[in-house]
């Protein structure tokens, strides 16, 4: 049987041929690396690694082997911060591994520099609580790598702060605030401290607009250091005077989303800002950008749910990009920089291959938006500039968390549709749905394993439970599932083209649930403790 890096070593091959024979394409996400065997993200994070980086004396073996390595790590990073985020078991553990891992390889001169750069790029745009002493190594790593190498990524770093703004400029890689933050963004995270400063004056200093607005942005940067420093430099009146009415609006926006500790200082930089006589301007969809189309995938097992936006702007298009997660809100979004409209095309093309995805209409985004920025509140997942962007793209100008009121939709609904909430209804509901689920499966992932249902299912499996195995496992996730399927017959409701599970459906097994009906009487429950309890012998099997 092969080793486990034999595993991710061929999972990492795999991919690169994808990337090779279908050009632009999405991320591997991880359930296609849980499939393989895997059950933390830092266990293949620690096999892949070594794959990675420790190839510099020798070519590898396709020239996609290096986005391969990126895909597959962002796929895993991901998966890991919200296993952070959620309190997963050994999740923080594993990840302070992967910290120490890291390191070793930082003080190793021979190792992969390509590679360790795109690692620390997607430390860069993930959320991951990284230990000080951490962030100052891949700092000085980082720098010392810029001064041996030196090629156009390093310069916007390296270079005097004006002379690197000047080398976007010419290129005219500038087209909006937006293009700017991407660019600038995550060469801030290990920038040197004594570079920052100055930097982030010139940035504010600037004559170019875009470049000013996108400034104000980095007080959503994950850094607490890049925000710290830019409060610092707002708080005189040399900088509030060229806060722009957008610049005020922004600030107003982003003052709610920052750490408590942060927002005493943005309101008097605010208050200040108004007394120039600076006016706040309205909410508006960024000038020349308009929304072509929006997809959604379904809400899968771990209640996540990828939206991704086509946007043609300046004669070009780009994507935008969205992950919704059940409890925490809004973890994660994404731009792409403005390119081709079959570019784009190719990435969604792919997506709709790896997921179960539906064009839906933007409406659904202004209903479930608000509700998912009430979960960020609750949970404390910071808001990035990019999520935003994005909002800022679908018109949002509603920015006060607002829950679903599931309960009040179920009775508008039995209310306005009578005929779908019958036991005749309901029946064919099931199976319609069933049906459904059976045929999407390894798209849905449609189970529950927490540390509970997995202590559950080995009562199942010895036989050491009372009543139907259905109703034991999965009782005490009623209530997520029931406004999950609300969720998901919004999601269906939104839909834009006529193929596609019904809306109905979903809203019929939500008002079960809600009726206490027994869930081994629901037919898809019987798919989702019997892949739940397949998962956790599989686990009970591997311990």
């Amino acid at each position: 049987m092969p080793s486990n890096q034999a595993l991710a070593a061929q999972l990492l091959a795999s991919v690169a041929q994808e990337i090779e024979q279908a050009g632009d394409s999405t991320a591997p996400d991880w359930r296609a690396i849980y499939s393989m065997g895997w059950r933390t993200p830092a266990d293949f994070i620690s096999e892949l690694l070594p794959i990675g980086l420790e190839s510099s004396n020798t070519l590898p073996s396709s020239p996609f082997q290096n986005e391969a390595f990126e895909r597959l790590l962002f796929a895993s990073l991901l998966q890991l911060m919200i296993d952070i985020r959620e309190g997963r078991t050994n999740a923080e553990a594993g990840w302070q591994q992967i910290q120490l891992q890291l390191a070793k390889y930082m003080n190793n001169e021979d190792i992969n520099g390509e590679a360790m750069m795109s690692i620390i790029g997607l430390l860069a745009s993930l959320d991951l609580p990284m230990d000080g002493e951490f962030i100052e190594q891949t700092k000085d790593w980082q720098s010392d790598y810029y001064s041996d190498k030196v090629d156009q990524t390093s310069e916007l770093v390296t270079l005097e702060p004006q002379e690197a703004l000047q080398l976007l400029l010419d290129e005219e890689a500038i087209q909006t605030e937006y293009d700017f933050y991407l660019l600038f963004a995550e060469q801030l995270t290990f920038i040197r401290d004594s570079i920052l400063d100055p930097l982030l004056q010139s940035l504010l200093q600037t004559h170019h607009d875009d470049i000013r607005e996108g400034t104000l942005l980095f007080l959503l940067h994950k850094q607490k250091e890049v925000r710290q420093t830019l409060l610092k430099l707002l708080q005189t009146p040399q900088y509030q005077r060229l806060v722009t009415p957008l610049g005020l609006r922004r600030l107003i926006t982003i003052r709610n989303w920052i750490e408590k500790s942060e927002q005493a200082t943005l309101d008097r930089i605010i208050r200040n800002v108004r007394k120039l006589g600076t006016p706040c301007a309205q909410y508006e969809v960024p000038k020349n950008a308009h929304i072509e189309k929006v997809f959604s995938s379904a809400v899968d097992g771990a209640g996540a749910q990828s939206i991704v936006i086509l946007c043609k702007e300046y004669g070009q298009y780009r994507l935008i990009g969205i992950l919704l997660k059940e409890k925490l809100g809004i973890i994660d979004g994404w731009l792409t920089p403005l390119s081709s409209k079959r570019s784009c095309e190719n990435i969604i093309s792919h997506l709709r291959q790896e997921v179960y995805t539906l064009p839906i209409s933007i409406n659904y985004l202004q209903t479930v938006l608000p509700h998912f920025l009430a979960l960020n509140s609750q949970s404390g997942q910071p808001l990035t500039a990019e999520v935003l962007m994005t909002l800022e793209y679908c018109g949002l100008k509603q920015w006060q968390p607002q829950p679903l009121d599931y309960q009040e939709i179920l009775a508008r609904w039995q209310k306005e549709y009578p005929e779908i909430f019958t036991s005749d209804a309901l029946q064919q509901a099931m199976r319609r749905n069933k049906l459904w689920v059976v045929r999407n499966f390894d798209s849905l992932m449609w189970f529950e394993n927490d540390a509970d249902t997995v202590k559950k299912a080995q009562h199942v499996l010895e036989e050491q439970h009372e009543g139907p195995f259905v109703s034991y496992l999965l009782e005490p996730y009623r209530t997520k599932w029931q406004a999950r399927f609300i969720r998901l017959a919004l999601w269906a409701y939104n839909n834009s083209q006529k193929r596609g599970p019904k809306w109905q459906d979903f809203a019929t097994l939500s008002w079960a649930l809600s009726n206490d009906t027994p869930l081994e009487r629901i037919s898809v429950f019987d798919c989702i403790a019997a892949e739940s309890l397949a998962v956790a012998e599989d686990e009970l099997y591997a311990e």
